[in-house]
């Protein structure tokens, strides 16, 4: 979820349609620390991120998290592992 927090990830899901999913990975890293990007390469973990709608799914569907955009994390390994981040679009 490091990504949420590095401007080339956010603007590009924020510029993307919903449900459009990114790798990230060992050859997608670009702007990830340097701790993270080397445990990708060091086990070849793999995940997909995508911007998705705000549902009771995300823990994010309440009144308090108006205007925020979701990003869906999941292991491209095992999808059922799931995370997400509620991100303001005017932080890019």
């Amino acid at each position: 979820m490091d990504a949420s927090q590095a401007s080339v990830w956010r603007r590009r899901l924020f510029d993307a349609s919903l449900h459009a999913a990114f790798a990230i990975d060992a050859r997608h890293c670009e702007g990830i620390s340097d701790v993270v990007a080397s445990g990708l390469r060091r086990y070849g973990l793999r995940y997909l991120v995508a911007r998705v709608p705000r549902t009771e799914e995300t823990t994010f569907a309440g009144p308090g998290w108006d205007g925020c955009e979701v990003f869906r994390f999941s292991a491209a390994r095992y999808p059922d592992i799931v995370g997400y981040t509620a991100n303001n679009p005017a932080v890019r």
